[in-house]
């Protein structure tokens, strides 16, 4: 196949597309400083406690992820969440436990 065909096909298939998959914004690169907000409420009477990590990029304030587990009272829960690209590639492991008593 020639590099002109080739051409012509990649147009093609960018219309098909649509103008939004053809220019899909490129992600921004991670800056590598990371804020961790936690937050434990309690869920519905007897069903445990919700946990909620946001972890954000401290340079531009974007909530990269955040995850969220329900726990039941002395039990552990995992949240794990993580990135790839950009040049700082995250994995982020948080286990929650909750004691009856300690939430506020």
């Amino acid at each position: 196949m020639t590099a002109s065909r080739l051409f012509v096909l990649a147009a093609c298939g960018a219309l098909l597309l649509g103008p939004t998959a053809a220019f899909a914004e490129v992600p921004k690169p991670l800056s590598g400083q990371f804020g961790l907000a936690i937050s434990v409420e309690p869920a519905k009477p007897g069903t445990g406690y919700v946990c909620r990590a946001e972890i954000t990029d401290l340079a531009d304030g974007r909530v990269l992820s955040a995850p969220t587990v329900t726990v039941q009272p002395d039990q552990d829960g995992t949240a794990r969440t993580g990135a790839l690209g950009g040049g700082t590639d995250y994995d982020l492991v948080i286990t929650f436990r909750v004691t009856p008593g300690s939430v506020r």
